[in-house]
């Protein structure tokens, strides 16, 4: 009877506080939930309130704050993405640009964060982006390049989302400083710290240790002992022991890997559990304690089980699963692990544009041995002998024309490109026929085109080009002009623009040193591409193929077949 009595005390008082916060102001509504954690859904019937107040005064702010506030504190994805949903009809009526903006990167925050969805994140990334262009908030402008950038660096391509990282740690580093309001002082700092942990992910991903590690330093000398962030702090411990277990530092590295999970495992972030189950898992399994290993490697399927997503990096623990099945004659775990093992490089081979070349490589002959494989672990029957063999003498048929056709299309490409060498028509897209890049009347004064066409003459001869990092800015200061000058008259009468521009001089130089000294030949990818003036050799190899429709190492195998042929003639 007394827990009637206090059930129905309760209820008289909710209902007549949210009688009195409904006749509150918006300010009044909030601060019954503002505090609430993340997630935390007792904090939705006062959002609700918000909604519905901001909704009867028409109050597009409002409205849209109070929508965001319901994907703040629901503690489902259906919700969230019904909330960020209402959230962009809202926008779209108030017609607020900014608002409109921050709409569709609230929901490309749901996709990455929430989901580790990184396509559709991406596409509405790019609408907050279009909206955002023309509007005054640097704020909103440098969160959307730092979400582009996350999305490049899960699709492979590290050195793009370092110079997005880099843009924006440099903003909201300068905002932190300057920014004393709390709230806000709170949100540039953590968009700080965000941009910081990306950057050692990207930095560790180029092989760049040293800087990875100093960045990780600056991390956690900015956190201190504050208790605000927690998150983030467990994003540099999570480093730290990936650098730790680089450094061969084994209990350091386990050390900072379990400081760091209890909190990505509360926030449930399983993309970066994985990857500290991976590095744990390593450690134990390098130290022969494969049956420990494996325990900490099951969260990574368990993730891939449940939320269809792995990160590239924790794929070779399926070869691991399948060794140590051997290794233990479990035929069920072994037939299990080899299907996900499929499943794996699907999924990859689908997301990763910048890796399915890598996934692909021997992928025919892959198929064929994971199908001997599958026959022998399901031990098919009623298939008689000679329809498996015919099966994959097919198979084998179609990766030998498949090798043929590309073996063909590499020296057509070859071929086509010693044509433009002959013919000096330089080499930019030499594998298409672009008939819009043709130079153009400058509308530079002459004096300008005159004084700019002799010193890049001069700048072309004396292979300026070839001096690393070399930028706009730098090389405008070298000629004794301006950017603005340089680009636009590199943009006249070059038909391109700078990057490119250097680009091709960097190509064109290193092709002709390997058709004319054969040494060259004989150097590594990334040597070549350090004589080119690369500072990476994969930017070297992507600017080569750009350009050439060749790898450097299917244009070196051509040319050293032709050097071949020419001795022997």
């Amino acid at each position: 009877m007394m827990k009637l009595i206090l059930l129905a005390l309760f209820l008289s008082c909710t209902s007549a506080l949210a009688v009195m916060t409904q006749d509150g102001s918006f300010q009044d509504i909030r601060r019954n939930y503002e505090m609430s954690d993340t997630g935390d859904h007792r904090a939705l019937p006062f959002v609700q309130m918000y909604i519905d107040k901001a909704k009867k005064e028409r109050n597009y702010e409002k409205w849209v704050q109070g929508y965001r506030d319901g994907v703040q504190f629901s503690d489902d994805i259906q919700s969230k993405i019904k909330y960020a949903d209402s959230t962009i009809t809202v926008a779209l009526l108030s017609k607020n640009k900014v608002l409109i903006a921050n709409a569709y990167l609230g929901k490309g925050i749901i996709y990455y964060f929430n989901m580790k969805k990184f396509q559709p994140a991406l596409e509405e990334y790019l609408v907050a982006q279009e909206y955002a262009e023309n509007t005054d908030d640097e704020y909103l402008k440098n969160k959307i390049v730092y979400h582009i950038g996350v999305v490049k660096s899960y699709l492979g391509f590290y050195e793009e989302a370092s110079e997005h990282f880099l843009a924006s740690t440099a903003f909201f580093q300068r905002k932190t400083k300057q920014m004393k309001e709390p709230v806000m002082h709170y949100n540039y700092k953590k968009a700080y710290l965000n941009c910081l942990h990306q950057l050692t992910v990207v930095y560790r991903r180029l092989g760049q240790w040293k800087r990875s590690d100093s960045i990780i330093k600056v991390g956690l000398a900015a956190i201190g002992g504050s208790q605000d962030f927690k998150l983030e702090k467990a994003y540099f411990f999570k480093c730290r022991g990936i650098a730790e277990y680089h450094n061969k530092n084994f209990n350091a590295s386990l050390f900072y890997l379990n400081k760091a999970l209890p909190q990505l495992l509360k926030k449930d972030d399983f993309a970066w559990a994985s990857v500290a189950y991976l590095y744990k898992g390593n450690i134990f399994w390098d130290a022969g304690d494969k049956e420990k290993a494996i325990r900490n490697f099951s969260y990574i399927d368990s993730v891939f089980v449940k939320h269809h997503f792995i990160l590239p990096e924790a794929r070779p623990v399926y070869d691991k699963f399948i060794l140590y099945a051997e290794e233990t004659q479990n035929l069920k775990k072994e037939r299990y692990y080899t299907k996900q093992l499929l499943r794996v490089d699907s999924f990859l081979t689908k997301d990763f544009a910048s890796l399915s070349s890598r996934i692909h490589k021997g992928y025919d002959r892959k198929i064929v041995l994971q199908e001997k494989k599958h026959w022998q672990i399901t031990k098919i029957t009623g298939l008689s002998f000679v329809t498996i063999l015919l099966i994959v003498a097919l198979i084998l048929f179609y990766a030998l024309v498949k090798y043929r056709r590309k073996k063909n299309e590499i020296v057509r490409k070859y071929n086509l490109l010693q044509e433009k060498l002959r013919t000096g028509k330089g080499l930019l897209h030499a594998q298409e026929n672009n008939t819009e890049n043709t130079p153009k009347r400058s509308a530079l004064p002459q004096e300008i085109i005159n004084d700019l066409t002799r010193k890049l003459s001069r700048f072309e001869e004396k292979e300026g080009y070839r001096n690393r990092g070399l930028t706009l800015n730098e090389m405008a200061k070298e000629l004794g002009t301006n950017a603005n000058y340089l680009s636009a008259f590199i943009n006249d009468t070059k038909a391109m623009h700078f990057k490119p521009y250097l680009m091709n001089l960097r190509i064109n130089y290193i092709v002709n040193k390997m058709n004319e000294d054969r040494k060259y030949l004989l150097l590594t990818i990334a040597a070549l591409g350090e004589e080119a003036g690369f500072n990476h050799r994969q930017s070297f190899s992507d600017a080569f193929l750009e350009i050439t429709g060749l790898r450097p190492a299917e244009y070196i195998r051509q040319q050293k077949m032709k050097s071949r042929n020419s001795t022997e003639d």
